[in-house]
């Protein structure tokens, strides 16, 4: 897996969690306890910056020169980039950017029950009437 995420990125959303209330997001090791619970749990955890340079406002070309080409593009336009973790952590998923107006507007971590879920082809509707 590819290191990528900062701890950092994820402790303010996990303190601000009132189901981790009373959990210390300054010890790295309940920190990493929080994002794997939490992860699991949800499915997805907001993410502030990915690496060093790729944060909410980045053009799109920007996340594309330092992250390369993504490993999923799903059909809204957002990126997945696959077997990502946190850094310093064996927590991992993939992750989700999304862009409005060609800049980076949202970031998650993602479990791979949810991008399974995301990659799965939308079923035919049944209630289709065939054309003549």
């Amino acid at each position: 897996m590819k290191t990528v995420l900062l701890v950092s990125s994820l402790v303010a959303v996990l303190a601000a969690s009132a189901s981790l209330a009373n959990a210390n997001p300054a010890s790295s090791e309940s920190t990493e306890v929080q994002v794997a619970q939490t992860l699991a749990t949800t499915g997805q955890i907001e993410v502030a910056n990915f690496g060093d340079y790729v944060h909410a406002g980045s053009f799109r070309i920007w996340v594309s020169s330092h992250l390369g080409r993504p490993d999923h593009v799903l059909p809204d336009g957002t990126w997945l980039y696959d077997n990502r973790h946190v850094d310093r952590s064996t927590v991992g998923g993939s992750v989700a950017i999304s862009f409005e107006n060609g800049r980076v507007s949202a970031m998650r971590l993602l479990s791979s029950t949810r991008v399974t879920a995301l990659l799965r082809p939308a079923k035919p509707s049944t209630n289709m009437v065939a054309a003549r």
